[in-house]
């Protein structure tokens, strides 16, 4: 890990945007890194969507917090996710970031809460509750 550098998985809309990529920043090919791998090098995983893109769920992140990464979302999924994760506007990432990193208790636990979070929303258990609750059964597991 080096501080204070952007690890990335894709990299096209950042050089649209930056017209290039700025120093420090790694990247890797799409699937070239497992995402384990990937998100174990992560202090905080910082997703942001651009504002034309219909992000419906947000698997990524999910994944991230699920990994204990403390991370940082835009507004527009503090209804989905809650307390799991820190929410900032683009121009309040970097805020965001020196926030959690700032503590590292902090950061744990905003890693704690994140999974109880996605225990209370997003486990087995909790999505066998919500097909019950609309009268599906779970069977036995196949």
């Amino acid at each position: 890990q080096h501080p204070g550098w952007m690890y990335t998985l894709s990299t096209s809309v950042p050089r649209r945007m930056l017209g290039g990529l700025p120093e420090g920043w790694v990247t890797y090919r799409y699937d070239s890194v497992p995402i384990p791998e990937f998100l174990r090098d992560l202090d905080v995983y910082v997703y942001q969507t651009s504002s034309d893109l219909l992000e419906a769920f947000g698997r990524a992140p999910l994944e991230a917090m699920a990994a204990g990464v403390p991370t940082v979302l835009p507004p527009k999924f503090e209804e989905l996710f809650g307390s799991a994760a820190v929410y900032a506007t683009p121009g309040r990432v970097g805020d965001a970031v020196d926030w959690l990193t700032a503590d590292p208790r902090r950061s744990r636990e905003q890693v704690e809460q994140a999974w109880a979070v996605l225990r209370d929303r997003f486990s087995h258990r909790a999505h066998l509750q919500r097909l019950a609750a609309i009268g599906v059964r779970g069977g036995a597991a196949v």
